[in-house]
């Protein structure tokens, strides 16, 4: 079959993810934490303002998260913007002080604190 006519699946990016209660929460981290004892960080916080930051970048409508190690050797994560086709947003353009178009490099969080879990 040729790829052109394969099916694509438009996935609107702004729209994933979704409330769930405290028991599946609990029941889902519990979860993980069993498959997983040997995990030094239960979770990870992220503050308020780097995420609005990184989600006012232009055509920002989601975020991803990476699990990364920073450069003392701890488990974190680093965290970008994505637009809405998916990709992750590295840079955008923008016009500068003299009133050029050029690119600017897109903001990347990071420096998430790691901690227990609350469930």
């Amino acid at each position: 079959m040729d790829k052109a006519q394969l099916p694509t699946k438009v996935i609107n990016f702004s729209n994933v993810g979704e409330a769930i209660d405290h028991e599946l929460g609990a029941k889902m981290v519990k979860n993980y934490q069993d498959a997983h004892p040997s995990e030094i960080a239960q979770c990870f916080s992220v503050g308020k303002n780097i995420i609005e930051q990184i989600l006012a970048q232009p055509g920002c409508v989601a975020m991803r998260f990476y699990n990364a190690i920073d450069e003392t050797g701890r488990q974190t994560l680093v965290y970008a913007g994505v637009d809405e086709k998916g990709n992750t947003i590295l840079e955008y353009s923008a016009i500068d002080g003299t009133g050029k178009l050029g690119k600017v490099e897109a903001l990347l969080g990071d420096k998430s604190m790691g901690g227990l879990s609350w469930f």
